[in-house]
């Protein structure tokens, strides 16, 4: 079998969260530039042209992933901005984010939710996000099955039901191969094998 596509992108940001006292990144690769962003850098967008200040991109996605976790349990902890440079990752640029989770009720604890497209050279394309307000184990191809705030979240990443905005990931985010989004498949929400061995769940 083939192995992962080569990686062709020089940039990754990670936005940063805690769910149930667990550190989790959210990791998206990108094109970057320099700029006067207080970050730095600018992303570049592919969708509608231009720089779009890294420092502006953690708050609307955080946004829309509020709903989905509970202030008491959890936190938007910023981004992290690195650049790939003779094979290791290096630091660029962080910064906090004022968004805090609005949702209530039970979590999905060891369990995550997987965005899942293809890219424009047809490889998948993956976004997780752990141990929030989710679903249950389900499966779900088609965008009227999405309630409103899982609709948000595919926008995000796929635009699917409305217009792209620059800030959005859709815009900006690259898959392995210096490819980008093109197509939604799924939403995924399943139990991680990893996170029920380190909070010890059988």
């Amino acid at each position: 079998m083939p192995g992962p596509t080569p990686l062709a992108v020089s940039f990754r940001l990670s936005f940063l969260y805690t769910a149930h006292l667990f550190n989790h990144k959210q990791r998206n690769y990108l094109a970057c530039v320099p700029s006067g962003d207080p970050s730095g850098y600018d992303a570049v967008g592919y969708v509608i042209p231009g720089g779009i200040g890294v420092s502006t991109l953690a708050d609307p996605l955080f946004t829309a992933m509020a709903p989905f976790y509970v202030p008491a349990n959890d936190s938007f902890n910023g981004w992290l901005l690195e650049e790939l440079v003779s094979g290791a990752w290096i630091y660029r640029a962080s910064g906090v984010t004022t968004v805090v989770p609005t949702g209530a009720g039970a979590e999905f604890i060891a369990g995550g939710w997987d965005t899942v497209g293809k890219d424009s050279l047809n490889k998948t394309i993956h976004a997780y996000w752990y141990e929030g307000n989710f679903r249950g184990v389900d499966k779900a191809s088609s965008y009227s099955a999405l309630n409103t705030a899982e609709k948000e979240v595919i926008d995000q990443y796929f635009a699917v039901g409305r217009a792209i905005v620059n800030t959005d990931p859709a815009n900006w985010r690259k898959g392995r191969g210096d490819s980008h989004p093109v197509r939604w498949l799924s939403a995924v929400w399943d139990s991680n094998q990893k996170l029920r061995r380190l909070r010890r769940i059988a």
